[in-house]
């Protein structure tokens, strides 16, 4: 005998609560954002403050915010952090990416192209992430990274940056940064900030 498979009009509007709860939670940590950005007055700790509200708003394992040079041919990491609170030097990780150059992937295509952008970054391919990254890899102890490259751009609509958030791509119960609603999420959001 097999148990009876029925739907729960009560559990589903129980999932639907839980759901709308943590989207608004999503929301708020979002304007905290907003509220940090016009508050702040020094620069590495608004990159700070950016790169580490985001990852909690949107429950990733790893953030880098990179800052495109003058010449606009590389990006270089400003800000790397690592969920569990703990910073990563930049010079132990310092990523470096070249923008522009044939084929270019990953963090370079948002920032050459300025659109939000999710992909899976494997160990071997860490250079996607830059030069370095694959300390990021042994920092996080996992074998591909699901991410999200969000364009940092000015008032006048050009590109400064990249917000690069990441999630351990092995299977949890934890929802992923790349999933469909999330990337909606942030897209939205990028739109307006």
């Amino acid at each position: 005998s097999q148990p009876i498979a029925t739907r729960s009009v009560v559990f589903e509007i129980d999932r639907l609560a839980g759901t709308m709860d943590a989207m608004k939670q999503t929301v708020r940590n979002f304007l905290g954002i907003s509220a940090d950005l016009s508050a702040e007055s020094r620069f590495g700790e608004l990159l700070r403050k950016v790169c580490r509200e985001a990852m909690t708003a949107i429950d990733a394992d790893a953030g880098i915010v990179y800052l495109l040079s003058d010449d606009e041919k590389s990006l270089a990491a400003a800000e790397v952090a690592l969920r569990d609170g703990a910073d990563l030097p930049r010079r132990a990780i310092s990523p470096v990416v070249r923008v522009g150059e044939a084929g270019d992937a990953g963090v370079a295509s948002v920032a050459r192209k300025g659109e939000l952008r999710p992909f899976r970054v494997g160990k071997a391919e860490s250079g996607l992430l830059g030069e370095g990254a694959d300390a990021l890899f042994r920092a996080l102890d996992c074998a591909a990274l699901d991410a999200l490259a969000v364009p940092l751009k000015n008032v006048q609509g050009g590109v400064v940056g990249v917000l690069c958030l990441l999630h351990d791509s092995a299977p949890t119960d934890r929802a992923v940064v790349t999933g469909t609603e999330r990337v909606a999420f942030v897209r939205a959001l990028a739109g307006v900030a």
